[in-house]
């Protein structure tokens, strides 16, 4: 094959190649609402098990942190849940730096609350974004209304 040929074809290739990569999507993840735990101040006992979903069995708020695996940049989250009134029932996402800080040097990475506003009936919704910082962590805190549960939560890595 000619020197100009392997050239053209070298150059094609990694025309190519650059295409596909600049174009890969992330890949969309999703979490049982069980994979979290009560925070110290909730009891874990109210928090029970049901095919995946978590589930406030008490007639009680209760608090719910679900940890996120991800990687730096911006993400925000769908949550499916279902709201069985009795409460303010909200979840924020929580962005932290390699050592807990939300509030590092670079700015806040907390989200404004949203609210499970439907009642009596499954739904889903959207937080706004957070960005992850380098070595940084990502989690998802909520306060469930008694007798309400969280489905799952999507999002992309």
């Amino acid at each position: 094959m000619h020197t100009k040929s392997k050239r053209s074809m070298f150059v094609a290739m990694a025309f190519a190649g650059a295409v596909l990569a600049a174009g890969a999507p992330a890949f969309a993840l999703s979490v049982t609402g069980f994979t979290g735990k009560t925070t110290p101040s909730s009891s874990s006992n109210c928090m029970t098990e049901s095919n995946g979903a978590v589930y406030n069995n008490c007639g009680a708020q209760t608090t719910y942190e679900i940890p996120l695996a991800v990687n730096q940049g911006s993400h925000n989250v769908t949550i499916s849940y279902y709201n069985a009134g009795g409460g303010t029932f909200w979840c924020q996402l929580v962005a932290v730096d390699n050592i807990g800080r939300y509030c590092p040097p670079t700015g806040c990475t907390i989200t404004s609350q949203v609210f499970m506003n439907t009642v009596g009936s499954p739904d889903q919704v959207t937080t706004p974004s957070v960005t992850v910082p380098g070595q940084g962590s990502l989690y998802l805190t909520c306060n469930v209304n008694p007798y309400s549960k969280i489905y799952n939560v999507n999002y992309s890595e």
